[in-house]
């Protein structure tokens, strides 16, 4: 992390620490993978950190951030993929939550 931080703008921080928080949270639903629960949960917790992030992040402004060299076509597109995070991380939240309520009935 301490390298990352030296190659990254200081206005990117956010990013890094939500990329380590979400590594880590997803190594907890890993080991937990064996009691089916608890790696659900870990699942919906790695996946609503993901989709609050990306909005702060859209309404933040701090994806605006670039580098002088940064083209407007390579900002354009993390934009784009930033919104298809935004569809796909309800998407998945509702498949874990419908999974346990279909699972719990038979």
């Amino acid at each position: 992390m301490l390298i990352l931080r030296r190659l990254i703008h200081r206005d990117l921080f956010p990013i890094l620490y939500a990329l380590i928080g979400m590594f880590l949270v997803g190594d907890l639903r890993v080991l937990t993978a064996s009691l089916q629960a608890l790696a659900r949960f870990f699942f919906l917790l790695q996946a609503l950190g993901g989709f609050l992030f990306l909005v702060w992040l859209l309404r933040s402004g701090k994806l605006a951030v670039t580098q002088p060299g940064t083209t407007k076509r390579f900002s354009y597109a993390l934009r784009i993929v930033a919104r298809i995070g935004l569809i796909v991380f309800p998407v998945a939240i509702l498949a874990n939550v419908l999974g346990t309520l279909i699972w719990g009935t038979f």
